[in-house]
C-alpha cells in the first residue's frame, strides 16, 4: 500500500456502463475508488459524515455509490477517455475537506476535479504536461528528414494542456520551412473515434507523412488505422499500451514528465500556498521523449 492505509474501497456502480459488445464475460460496469491516509499513528483524516448522512436522506452513507456516466453537457469543451462526471467527484472533495482546503489532481486531463474544487470554494492544484508539443516536432522533423505534411489531432482547444501542446508543435514547425502542417482538428481524445476520422483525413489528405496528437488514447486508434502507410505517429503520455506501441515500432515518440519533478514541484506550490506566498499562475516543466532507442528493456 505504499505507506497509505485504507479507509475505504468505495464501488461506484454505473447506472448505463457501455455496452459488452464481446458478449463473451460479464459487462464491465464499476469503478473502484480508494480513500487512503498516511499509515502512522499522528495521521488523521477528516470525514464529513452529517453532511454525507444529510445527503443521502437521512442514513449512513455506504461505500457503493450509484450513479450515471459522464452527462454529454460535462463534455461540452471536448472528450477525455477517463473523464469522471461532477457528482462523484464533489461527493468525495465534500466528503474529505471543507471549504479553502487545497486539492491536488497530479493527472488532470479535464480538469473535471478543477471544475468540482471551484464549485465548492476548494483551492485547487493540477498538474498535466506542458513544454510537450515543442519536443515532439523536433523528434517527428528529424523523423522526416525536415520536410513532408502533417496533421495535427487533439483533444480541444479550450482545454490549455491540449492547446498548449498544439502552440508548441505549431511553434517549432514554423523553423522548418519544407514542412507544412495540412490540418488541425481537435475535440478528439476517444480510440473509435480518432480511428473513424482517420478515414476522412485521409481521404482529405492522401499524401501525409507525419501524424501528431496531443493524447495516447488517440495515437492508439491512429496507429490502427495508419498501419502499413509509412505514417509517423507523436503523442503524449506515458501509458503502458502506447509505450509498447513506441517499442513495436507503430508509435513514433510519447511525450513524458518526470514524477519526481512533478511531485517536488507540486509540494512546494503547496507549502508556498500555506505560508501565502504569491503563486505563479502555471510553471512549465522539462519533459522526456520516449523513442524505441531510450525505453529501458
Amino acid at each position: 500500500q505504499e505507506g497509505f492505509k485504507i479507509i475505504n474501497n468505495i464501488t461506484w456502480q454505473k447506472t448505463n456502463p457501455p455496452p459488452n459488445l464481446a458478449c463473451r464475460c460479464f459487462t464491465h460496469s464499476t469503478e473502484t475508488i480508494l480513500w487512503a491516509q498516511k499509515d502512522e499513528k499522528k495521521a488523521k483524516h477528516f470525514f464529513n459524515y452529517e453532511l454525507m448522512k444529510e445527503q443521502n436522506g437521512g442514513k449512513q452513507m455506504k461505500d457503493v455509490w450509484t450513479g450515471a456516466l459522464t452527462p454529454q453537457k460535462e463534455k461540452a469543451e471536448g472528450k477525455h477517455p477517463t473523464q469522471k462526471p461532477l457528482y462523484i467527484l464533489e461527493r468525495i472533495i465534500e466528503a474529505s475537506t471543507v471549504e479553502g482546503d487545497l486539492i491536488l489532481d497530479p493527472f488532470c486531463g479535464s480538469s473535471s476535479t478543477g471544475v468540482a474544487a471551484k464549485r465548492l470554494k476548494r483551492t485547487y492544484i493540477g498538474i498535466d504536461n506542458e513544454k510537450a508539443g515543442y519536443a515532439l516536432a523536433e523528434v517527428m522533423a528529424q523523423s522526416m528528414n525536415y520536410k513532408g505534411k502533417i496533421a495535427v489531432i487533439g483533444g480541444s482547444m479550450r482545454q490549455a494542456c491540449h492547446r498548449q501542446r498544439i502552440e508548441g508543435f505549431q511553434a517549432c514547425m514554423e523553423s522548418y520551412p519544407d514542412i507544412q502542417i495540412e490540418t488541425v482538428k481537435s475535440g478528439y481524445s476517444n480510440l473509435r473515434v480518432s480511428e473513424k476520422e482517420m478515414e476522412q483525413i485521409q481521404r482529405d489528405y492522401p499524401d501525409l507523412n507525419g501524424i501528431m496528437t496531443t493524447s495516447a488514447v488517440t495515437a492508439l486508434g491512429i496507429a490502427e488505422a495508419t498501419k502499413g502507410t509509412g505514417i509517423v505517429i507523436a503523442s503524449m503520455d506515458e501509458q503502458e499500451d502506447a509505450v509498447r506501441a513506441v517499442e513495436d515500432g507503430r508509435i513514433l515518440a510519447l511525450g513524458a514528465q518526470s514524477g519526481y519533478q512533478i511531485g517536488y514541484e507540486t509540494i512546494g506550490y503547496i507549502l508556498d500556498d500555506l505560508e501565502g506566498k504569491e503563486l505563479e499562475q502555471e510553471k512549465i516543466l522539462d519533459i522526456e521523449i520516449l523513442t524505441s532507442d531510450n525505453i529501458p528493456k
